[in-house]
């Protein structure tokens, strides 16, 4: 029975639910899932691989004798001519020995299957390819265990003999099977160059060639083996179909494969699809090059989709490490990367719904970003959806980066840059998941935040949230129009010199819990607003290390707020308390730097009830940042007991 591998439709169901409109967000943070974006569609594509091509009568092999100069056969269906074998029957044909300087022939029109069985070949040729398939139907490489096979060509060859450029070629269906191994030397430019299927069903195979490694036109796939590939100047593993569909891929599911290659070590004019083996790719040089100006030095580069489904990958590029004209989807699997450019880099969207990732991108966050090369982690002028995974980013750029819109829906994300966390010139939205930003110049940056749910933990030395139309350099005291909207979930800002919340437009929070720890000193500020900050429900609380500039929340607001100034510094890490005359807690929190002033609100916040303010003490809750939940506070210091006058009420603690 014909297995088939409808690799399309399985990129089409791997894709199907990831489409977006590139301007869907504008002016609009909505979920970028929706299901009028750009077209999945593609076409179903398969193989003519069976189970039966790998299984034969060992009682029914013709042999093939290769003696150095000469080459001798009793088969019926093996033509010789000097040292030029060619089998013009279908058959299993058992080859050993050594050739100087001759070829091995496929010619085969019957439409049956030609098994090749190297039993320890060595072949070599000074004008062609040493192993030549012309026409064949089916050609299937046998590589006994046990034995050691050879094929090398030379530097230069008679192009006008048979065209080909490899040692080993093919122009038609091709695979490679056993437990044995395989040595290819592509000395005039590629190694394997398949025009049409080429298959890796198993076998030990070690590729070295001055141009292309292994090259399947239509396309390549790796079902297991050992597969090592050396290209001096060009690609590792590459199919190049150019026509419009779904030829030229390369999927992989099995096996190990190692490239280390000047161009691209996996390269496709088509899909890249990856659902399981062991990768160890180098490219262009690996991270500590610099990217070549005329030649393409990325880990994974797909013309089209980028899938990763499962598998372990571990990159070194000198260029992107995955890199997709189109779309790079990554379902699962281990991705370790590091680049001298950007880690995900995708002309359409970046989408990930499972798996882990971990990338290093020009040199990781402790390096000044390159002014002529982009050292991103994740990149895409469309969107970046997030949906799930495990992913680790270390950047001399943005740790995320879109000229449009990011999207944040689940797993879990720890990023640390020389420059921005997370950088959308539209909108950024959470809608779950735990985002850790654990150095950036600014944390979140955008002209549209949203947080709808989930957790944002940010550490920066400029602005925590930076909510900005970018129209000004610098920003502008005037309101831009920028907006941030606190639907629910849980924001905590760290910064050093900038301000923990910076809204160049309005501010609105519904629910939610917004944490700022206050910069180190004036004119810096926890809380700094263009328009309004009104909020509605949820809670603030937020550290100011000067009254200089200091901002609470808008008197438009429907919830009540407290702007509390004392009369000298509390030190850092001193507990901030309030609680109502019953003893029932409404926040603690421990500021990571000096503080003077303190901006709170909360639903628990009323008319006609007296609230006492602590300092010092402790709390037997879960310090989660400095904001604690829940437990028992003591051992404080009473300071001021105080009532809702306003809606923004001004306390003075002595």
């Amino acid at each position: 029975m014909n297995r088939k591998f409808l690799y399309g439709v399985m990129t089409l169901l791997l894709m199907a639910f990831a489409a977006c409109n590139p301007d869907e967000v504008i002016d609009d943070p909505v979920d970028p899932n929706n299901p009028n974006g750009t077209d999945t569609t593609e076409f179903a594509t398969s193989t003519s691989e069976e189970d039966a091509d790998y299984t034969w009568n060992t009682a029914h092999e013709n042999t093939i004798y290769l003696n150095g100069s000469s080459i001798s056969s009793t088969s019926t269906t093996v033509t010789i001519a000097g040292t030029t074998a060619t089998i013009t029957g279908c058959g299993n044909y058992r080859i050993t020995g050594t050739l100087d300087n001759g070829q091995i022939r496929v010619n085969n029109t019957d439409g049956g299957i030609v098994r090749l069985i190297m039993d320890n070949v060595t072949a070599t040729s000074s004008t062609t390819a040493p192993l030549f398939i012309a026409q064949g139907k089916k050609t299937v490489v046998i590589l006994p265990a046990g034995t050691s096979s050879t094929f090398s060509d030379a530097a230069a060859h008679d192009t006008l003999l048979d065209g080909s450029n490899s040692a080993i070629y093919s122009s038609d269906f091709l695979s490679f099977y056993g437990d044995g191994n395989l040595t290819v030397h592509g000395n005039y430019a590629d190694g394997i160059n398949g025009k049409d299927e080429l298959i890796i069903k198993s076998g030990n195979i070690t590729v070295t060639a001055v141009d292309d490694g292994i090259r399947g036109k239509d396309f390549v796939l790796v079902h297991g083996g050992v597969v090592n590939v050396t290209a001096t100047n060009g690609d590792g593993i590459t199919s190049n179909d150019a026509t419009v569909g779904a030829l030229g891929f390369i999927n992989v599911d099995g096996g190990s494969v190692t490239v280390n290659s000047k161009g691209d070590a996996l390269s496709a004019t088509g899909n890249i699809n990856i659902y399981n083996g062991t990768f160890n790719l180098t490219s262009g040089g690996g991270s500590t090059a610099t990217p070549s100006t005329t030649v393409s030095g990325k880990a994974i580069k797909g013309d089209d989709y980028v899938n990763i489904a499962g598998g372990t990958l571990v990159i070194s590029a000198s260029d992107d490490a995955i890199n997709s004209n189109n779309i790079i989807n990554i379902s699962g699997g281990s991705i370790t990367a590091t680049t001298k450019s950007d880690g995900l880099c995708a002309t359409n969207n970046v989408i990930t719904s499972g798996g882990t990732i971990n990338i290093t991108s020009g040199g990781g966050s402790s390096v000044t970003a390159s002014t002529t090369v982009s050292s991103k982690g994740i990149k895409s002028p469309t969107a970046v959806h997030l949906y799930d995974g495990n992913i680790t980013l270390n950047c001399a750029d943005d740790c995320i980066h879109s000229d449009n819109a990011v999207y944040i829906a689940g797993g879990t994300i720890t990023a640390q840059s020389n420059d921005d966390g997370i950088h959308a010139e539209d909108s950024i939205v959470f809608n779950g998941g735990t985002t850790t930003i654990t150095k950036s110049y600014e944390g979140v940056e955008a002209k549209y935040v949203v947080m709808n749910n989930g957790s944002a933990y940010v550490t920066a030395t400029n602005d925590g949230f930076n909510v900005t139309a970018g129209t000004v350099s610098g920003g502008t005291e005037s309101n831009d129009g920028s907006q941030l909207t606190i639907n629910g979930g849980y924001i905590n800002t760290n910064v050093t010199s900038g301000d923990g919340i910076d809204g160049n437009g309005n501010i609105t929070l519904t629910n939610g819990v917004v944490v700022a720890h206050g910069p180190n000193g004036a004119p810096e500020v926890p809380l700094d607003y263009n328009g309004t900050f009104n909020i509605s429900g949820g809670l603030v609380v937020a550290s100011a290390p000067s009254t200089q500039m200091l901002e609470g929340l808008s008197t438009t607001s429907t919830q009540k707020s407290v702007k509390i100034t004392f009369s000298a510094s509390n030190a850092a890490n001193t507990v901030f308390h309030v609680q109502d005359a019953s003893g029932n807690s409404l926040v603690t929190f421990k500021p990571g730097r000096a503080y003077i002033a303190m901006i709170f609100s909360s639903p628990l916040l009323v008319s006609g009830t007296t609230y006492s303010i602590y300092t010092g003490g402790s709390c037997t809750g879960t310090n989660d940042n400095g904001y604690y939940n829940g437990g028992t506070y003591s051992g404080g210091t009473l300071r001021k007991t105080f009532t809702c006058t306003s809606t923004v009420t001004s306390v003075t603690v002595n």
